[in-house]
C-alpha cells in the first residue's frame, strides 16, 4: 500500500512530482522515489512495505526492455498465479513484490492485464514507446485515485493533496459540488470540489494518448440468476468467503482484524484463525451503552480466539481529532466514525501491525441495511418516488431543505446524481444494492478506511469485496439474499459451521456514535463556528437558517455543517483548524 503520483506532458517536473509524493507521505513512510521515465514523464512512489520489503520491491517498476513502467497502489492477491503465466512466456522477475506482475504483464497483455487483477488497486502504467498513459482503479473502489487534464497534460495522485502540492495543477473551486455533498454527505465519483479534476469511478479505466482521455468501465457487476437454491448458494459463499480471507493474509507484514462482534468483521476473525494463526483484533467502544459494542466484540474474541484490544472513543477525543479529520479528508466529507478507524490503526501500528482485515461490503452484497425493508416494501410507484426513499436513508439535506437553509431559491435536484446510476430494471432490493455499491459503498465506507488507516500508516483490507467473492455474490436473487425481518439470511447460513448462535445473531448497530449524548457540546460547537461563516459568506447559509437547523432534532444534519465549514475555512480560506477549533470551544 503506498501512495502514487504522476505528470505526463511537456511541463513533467521531477521537483514537481518530488512535492506532490512528499504531501503523500502518510500513506508510505518506508520509503519514497521521484523517477523520469521519458522525456514527458515524471512518476512518483510512496512506499508502505507489505509485500517483499526490500529495495526490490520499490517502485515505479519497468519491464525488461525499460520501455513500460508502472506504479501501483495495494495489493494483487493473485500475484503469484500471475507470476506464474508470465514466466511461462519466457518473463524474468526481479522481485518477489506483487506489483511488478503489472508492469510485466502489460508488456504480454496490454490493457488485459486489468482484467487478470484480483486485488485492491489504484495503479498508472505508461508505455514510453506509444506514449500511452493508462490508470485504473480496482473493481469496488477500495483504493483513490484523482486526475486532470490541463492544457493537454495528464496528472494524478491518490488524494487530491498531491494534486494540490504540485503548486502547478489548477484548483478552481467548483460552488455547484458543496450543494452535492450537502445533499449526500460526500462527494460521489467523479466529482470534486474542484473543476476539472475529477476522481476515477471504482472498475474504471483512463487511457491517455495525444493530449486526450477516455474513460470506460472495464467491470460491472451483473445480476446472478443461475437457479441456484438457497442451500447450495450458502454452501458457494462460504467456500468463496474462506478463499478470500486467505487470499487476504498474504502479507510480509504482521496483520491484525477490526472487530465488532457482527457478522461481518466476527466471520473474518473465525476464518483467518482457523488453521490456529495467532490474530491481534481491536474494537472501539463507547461510554454511552446503547453505542458500546465491546461486549459483543469480546464474545467473537472468545469464539474466535483472537486477542482483542479495546479503545472508548469520547467526545473530547474526537474533538481533538477534528483537525487531523480535515487534512485526511481533503474534500468535504462527513463521517466522523473514521476517527474511530484512525485510532484503531494507531493501535495496530503501535503493536507492528501494518495489515488490518475489515468487514466492509457484507452488508451491500447481502442486502444488510435497514433500509431495504423499505424498498422491498414499497415496491410500486414512480421511479423517483423510489429514489426519495433512497435518499432518506442515505442523504441528509434535500432541494428543499437547502434552500431552507439558505433562505433562497437554488433549482437544486438531489436525485441528479441517484437518476445517473439507477437500475430501476431491478427488482426493489437488488436496485438498493446496486445505488449502495456505485456511490455508498465507494463514496463514503470505503474513502473512510482508507484515508482513516493510511494516515496511520496501515493498509486496511476488505475481503467480502474479493473479486472473485464480488463475481459468484453480488446481485444474487432478491429471494436468496433478501427475507423481511431477517438480515443477511444467506450470509449466516453460510457461516453456521464457523461462528455460534450468539454471534450469528447480534443484532446490527453499525459504526454510529452517540452523538445525541454529545448534542450540547456540537450545537455550542456549531453556535461559534458557523456564525459568520464561510457558508454564510459564499451565500450556502442564512444565519436565519442555521438557526433553525440548529433547532433541529437530527445533529447529523448540525455535524454536516461543521464538516462543511470547516473544509471551506481550510481550503478556501486557508485558515488555521487547531486555533479555529480552540476559538469554538
Amino acid at each position: 500500500m503506498c501512495g502514487i503520483t504522476g505528470w505526463y506532458g511537456s511541463n513533467a517536473d521531477e521537483g514537481v512530482v518530488a512535492r506532490m509524493v512528499d504531501a503523500l507521505r502518510a500513506r508510505g513512510p518506508d520509503g519514497t522515489v521521484v523517477r523520469r521515465v521519458s522525456t514527458a514523464c515524471v512518476l512518483g512512489h510512496t512506499r508502505l512495505a507489505i509485500v517483499d520489503p526490500s529495495d526490490a520491491g520499490q517502485q515505479p517498476m519497468s519491464d525488461a526492455s525499460g520501455n513500460v513502467w508502472a506504479v501501483v497502489n495495494g495489493e494483487i492477491y493473485n500475484h503469484r498465479s500471475l507470476r506464474r503465466e508470465l514466466e511461462a512466456r519466457g518473463i524474468r522477475f526481479r522481485s518477489q513484490c506483487d506489483s511488478e506482475v503489472v508492469v510485466q504483464g502489460f508488456a504480454i497483455w496490454g490493457r488485459g492485464v486489468i482484467d487478470r487483477l484480483r486485488g485492491i488497486f489504484a495503479l498508472a502504467i505508461v508505455d514510453t514507446n506509444t506514449g500511452e498513459v493508462l490508470i485504473a482503479r480496482d473493481r469496488a473502489g477500495v483504493k483513490p485515485l484523482y486526475y486532470t487534464l490541463q492544457d493537454g497534460q495528464l496528472v494524478f495522485a491518490s488524494e487530491l493533496k498531491g494534486l494540490r502540492a504540485s503548486a502547478r495543477v489548477r484548483l478552481d473551486y467548483d460552488p455547484g459540488s458543496m450543494h452535492s455533498f450537502l445533499a449526500r454527505r460526500y462527494l460521489p465519483a467523479p466529482l470534486t470540489p474542484y473543476r476539472g479534476v475529477f476522481k476515477l469511478e471504482a472498475g474504471h479505466l483512463l487511457a491517455f494518448a495525444d493530449g486526450r482521455c477516455t474513460v470506460m468501465p472495464y467491470w460491472a457487476p451483473t445480476l446472478i440468476d443461475d437457479g441456484r437454491g438457497f442451500d447450495d448458494a450458502a454452501d458457494a459463499l462460504a467456500g468463496d468467503l474462506a478463499d478470500a480471507v486467505s487470499a487476504q493474509l498474504m502479507s510480509d507484514a504482521p496483520v491484525g482484524l477490526l472487530l465488532s462482534g457482527g457478522i461481518d468483521s466476527s466471520s473474518i476473525a473465525a476464518l483467518a484463525t482457523r488453521d490456529g494463526r495467532p490474530m491481534h483484533a481491536f474494537c472501539c467502544g463507547f461510554e454511552e451503552a446503547s453505542h458500546d459494542e465491546r461486549p459483543f466484540a469480546r464474545t467473537a474474541a472468545d469464539a474466535t480466539g483472537v486477542e482483542l484490544h479495546e479503545m472508548v472513543m469520547t467526545w473530547p477525543l474526537l474533538l481533538r481529532r477534528m483537525a487531523d479529520f480535515c487534512e485526511w479528508f481533503d474534500e468535504p466529507f462527513f463521517n466522523y466514525s473514521a476517527i474511530a478507524i484512525h485510532e484503531l490503526s494507531r493501535m495496530a501500528r503501535q503493536r507492528g501491525i501494518k495489515v488490518l482485515l475489515a468487514g466492509e461490503g457484507a452488508d451491500e452484497l447481502f442486502a444488510g441495511y435497514l433500509w431495504y425493508d423499505d424498498f422491498a416494501t414499497h415496491a410500486g410507484g414512480s421511479d423517483d418516488a423510489a429514489l426519495e426513499r433512497f435518499f432518506a436513508y442515505v442523504g441528509l439535506f434535500s432541494a428543499p431543505m437547502q434552500e431552507a437553509l439558505a433562505g433562497r431559491r437554488l433549482g437544486l435536484d438531489h436525485l441528479d446524481f441517484l437518476r445517473r446510476i439507477d437500475r430501476p430494471d431491478l427488482s426493489p432490493v437488488s436496485r438498493a444494492q446496486w445505488l449502495d455499491f456505485h456511490s455508498f459503498l465507494p463514496d463514503d465506507v470505503l474513502c473512510r478506511d482508507d484515508r482513516a488507516s493510511m494516515a496511520a500508516g496501515v493498509e486496511l483490507r476488505v475481503p467480502y469485496l474479493d473479486d472473485r467473492l464480488l463475481t459468484h455474490n453480488f446481485l444474487l436473487s432478491q429471494s436468496l439474499v433478501y427475507r423481511s425481518g431477517e438480515r443477511k439470511h444467506l450470509l449466516k447460513r453460510a457461516l453456521e459451521r464457523h461462528l455460534p448462535q450468539s454471534v450469528l445473531t447480534n443484532r446490527k448497530k453499525g459504526f454510529g456514535f452517540p452523538l445525541l449524548a454529545w448534542q450540547r457540546q456540537i450545537r455550542v460547537l456549531a453556535t461559534r463556528l458557523l456564525d459568520n461563516g464561510s457558508l454564510i459568506e459564499w451565500g450556502y447559509a442564512s444565519r436565519t437558517g442555521i438557526q433553525q437547523v440548529l433547532q433541529q432534532p437530527n445533529i447529523n444534519l448540525v455535524w454536516l455543517l461543521i464538516t462543511a465549514e470547516l473544509w471551506m475555512r481550510r481550503y478556501l480560506a486557508g485558515e488555521h483548524i487547531p486555533t479555529l477549533l480552540d476559538e469554538a470551544t
